[in-house]
């Protein structure tokens, strides 16, 4: 190879090294972002899960106690999602819209229960949960658990 031609390698190298070292420092600074499955489970299906994933915290933010959100859609014996997953410690403040029926938010681990939400209505419901662990939360209206309306919440160090 000639002179140039080696320069030339050499600038493009360190502009493609520099490409990732920025690259690898956007991903950290970055928050997470919480995602919600899309899929419409089908009645009574546990398919559906919204992971709650925690933001990161850095030195001098001003709301490190931040509350999680998750919206609950709660129809004909069902939750959408009904798999959710938070941390140890974190406020949780559930939103619950009743799409059919009446519902209310039950989780008798935390002494959880959000007030009935009527048809069409929302209500909301904050706790924190303060043990790890695997958690049932379901509707405590009438029959509605019996009839499959419950979900998962899933608790993590």
């Amino acid at each position: 190879m000639n002179k140039t031609t080696m320069i030339i390698a050499g600038v493009v190298a360190l502009l493609l090294l520099g490409a990732v070292v920025m690259t690898q420092q956007s991903k950290q600074t970055q928050p997470s972002q919480e995602t919600t499955s899309t899929t419409m489970p089908a009645e009574n299906s546990n398919v559906d899960e919204k992971k709650v994933e925690k933001k990161e915290k850095k030195e001098g933010d001003e709301d490190v106690n931040e509350v999680e959100a998750v919206e609950i859609e709660a129809g004909s014996f069902y939750f959408k999602p009904n798999k959710i997953k938070v941390d140890k410690g974190q406020k949780v403040r559930v939103t619950l819209k009743a799409v059919s029926l009446m519902h209310n938010f039950t989780i008798d681990e935390f002494n959880v229960k959000s007030e009935t939400v009527q048809n069409g209505n929302t209500g909301i419901v904050e706790f924190t949960p303060d043990k790890a662990g695997t958690f049932e939360f379901y509707c405590g209206i009438g029959q509605h658990r019996a009839n499959g309306q419950k979900g998962t919440l899933i608790v993590e160090e």
